[in-house]
């Protein structure tokens, strides 16, 4: 069986995705307060924004560098906005949601699924 990726780059790290779903939502203001993302949703605000869903798997040779890899990604989880291209989307946005599957894994293997938010003021 071959396995399908999309490749997304999100700022300087390259993800191959074994999924990805793309969604419009109701665009909102976003603030940065203590560590944490919040979203105001304005009246009369008629922009959308893409919520970008996708599950990965960080597979590489070594234990050490599956680990450098994972640790650079969980460094992305920050609320700092960086670039963002698929092939057919590209813009500013923030990691939302991150979250690794940590059952049963070796530590060259590493399943998790991100969730991106369009960061547009």
């Amino acid at each position: 069986m071959t396995i399908g990726y999309s490749k997304v780059v999100f700022g300087t790290q390259t993800l191959n995705l074994t999924s990805l779903s793309r969604n419009k939502v109701a665009g909102s203001v976003k603030q940065k307060v203590g560590g944490n993302l919040v979203k105001h949703f304005l009246p009369g605000r008629e922009t959308r924004d893409w919520e970008i869903t996708g599950r990965g798997v960080i597979f590489q040779t070594t234990a050490t560098t599956a680990t450098a890899f994972r640790n650079s990604l969980e460094g992305y989880d920050d609320l700092t906005n960086r670039d963002y291209s698929d092939g057919l989307i590209t813009g500013s946005f923030i990691i939302e949601s991150l979250q690794f599957d940590d059952s049963g894994e070796t530590p060259m293997n590493y399943e998790y699924t991100i969730t991106l938010i369009e960061y547009q003021q």
